[in-house]
């Protein structure tokens, strides 16, 4: 059975604790260019936090005890075309709110030795606002936004969501936004306001 310290270690090393924001998109395909009648949703974002950790498909198995003995998430493999240049790849994933608590509390009394743990105390800080349903208010929303821009800066990645843009949003009359598939070129399209 693998130690709390060799866990921490390979979390370290290939682990990832995110906080992602999405706009919310009507995905239903229309017959008739008539606007959707449904309720305008309240809150125009939707922040989902996960955990996961990637490795090599050969070490698989030691996503699989790592599974077991934090006790929640799935384990899922990408399968890439040419695999004599890339290999396959597992993804050990928490998504679900009350999994992501049982994440935090078996971290929660680690030490990291990298910056991984800063970035495990703001993803805990943002767990926190969505746990008591702030993150449905503005205020909680755009605390979630401060915290989450200063969290995985040591990828240079910018985020997608600038304050500007998500103020803008605010700002802008509800509407729907709405998306449908192209049947001829087979790609999805979406109007201005995404």
């Amino acid at each position: 059975m693998l130690s709390k310290d060799y866990i921490l270690g390979f979390v370290e090393g290939e682990g990832c604790f995110n906080i992602t924001l999405q706009r919310y998109v009507d995905y239903h395909t229309r017959k008739t260019k008539r606007s959707n009648s449904k309720k305008l949703n309240a809150f125009p974002f939707r922040v989902k936090p996960s955990f996961r950790i990637v490795c090599a498909k050969r070490d698989q198995k030691v996503l699989e005890e790592i599974r077991e003995i934090i006790g929640v998430g799935e384990i899922y493999t990408n399968y890439r075309k040419n695999s004599t240049k890339h290999q396959n790849i597992a993804h050990y994933y928490v998504q679900t709110l009350s999994d992501l608590i049982k994440v935090r509390d078996f971290f929660k009394n680690c030490i990291f030795m990298t910056t991984k743990g800063s970035d495990f105390n703001y993803w805990c800080q943002c767990l926190d606002i969505i746990y008591l349903k702030k993150h449905q208010t503005k205020e909680g929303f755009l605390e979630i936004c401060r915290i989450r821009g200063l969290m995985n800066t040591h990828s240079g990645k910018t985020t997608m969501w600038k304050p500007t843009e998500i103020a803008k949003v605010f700002t802008e009359e509800k509407k729907y936004i709405l998306a449908h598939l192209d049947i001829k070129k087979q790609k999805l399209l979406h109007n201005n306001y995404c």
